[in-house]
């Protein structure tokens, strides 16, 4: 797996709703600042006692860069994906498969995909001894009612 060259990243920045904030700032009824950054807009109040200050978000802007964010993360996971696929020629249409999926990225996410991918390892190979000794197990025996 190709961890190294940030092939699995997300090249989409994650937004800062301060990236979409803009301050307007009244005296006396007149605009003396007209979509300022928040320094500039604690500067003209320092300047001008009495100074209204009025913060806005442009939270459709926002909405939208967060969107592209997680569209560039799922993009991310899906090359991902197709490459642990192809590392250990499995399908995650195969239910099997997927299961022991979902269980390596519940235990291993939080610490990156390369967790994920030893977690997944660990979990196949697992799977892999109980299969070639399920004949001779009394337990799978008894458990799936085989005689």
């Amino acid at each position: 797996m190709d961890y190294e060259s940030g092939k699995y990243e997300n090249k989409v920045k994650f937004p800062m709703k301060v990236d979409f904030t803009k301050y307007y700032c009244y005296n006396a009824g007149k605009v003396i600042g007209d979509g300022v950054s928040y320094d500039e807009a604690k500067q003209i109040e320092r300047e001008n006692s009495g100074c209204i200050i009025e913060k806005y978000i442009d939270m459709k802007a926002y909405e939208k860069a967060l969107q592209e964010h997680r569209n560039g993360a799922f993009e991310a996971e899906q090359r991902w994906r197709k490459d642990l696929e192809k590392e250990y020629g499995v399908s995650f249409d195969d239910k099997v498969i997927e299961i022991i999926f979902e269980k390596a990225w519940q235990d291993g996410h939080s610490n990156g995909l390369k967790e994920v991918e030893n977690y997944f390892d660990e979990y196949l190979d697992m799977i892999k001894d109980i299969l070639e000794n399920a004949k001779d197990s009394e337990f799978i025996k008894r458990y799936l009612s085989i005689d």
